[in-house]
């Protein structure tokens, strides 16, 4: 229950984050060797136009290169909208 946004990293391995939403917005900015983690598109829009809208219950594990979406029991999803 409840409303959330949260973005985790762990100091041993600084390279990747892992977030969630659950009825808050999540949108992923997908860069050249650059990644954007916001709650609208505004916050990355002049370094990227590719973004990737997560759904409801969903968590994302994002690296400089790469992003896998993923639902909150930990099956892999591609039930999110991509905009570029």
């Amino acid at each position: 229950e409840g409303h959330f946004t949260l973005v985790f990293a762990h100091a041993d391995d600084p390279g990747t984050i892992v977030a969630a939403r659950r009825s808050t917005p999540l949108v992923l900015g997908v860069g050249k060797g650059e990644m954007f983690v916001g709650s609208d598109v505004a916050a990355f829009i002049e370094h990227t136009r590719e973004a990737v809208e997560l759904g409801q219950d969903q968590a994302v594990v994002v690296t400089a290169d790469s992003y896998r979406v993923m639902n909150f029991d930990g099956s892999d999803t591609d039930e999110y909208r991509t905009f570029h």
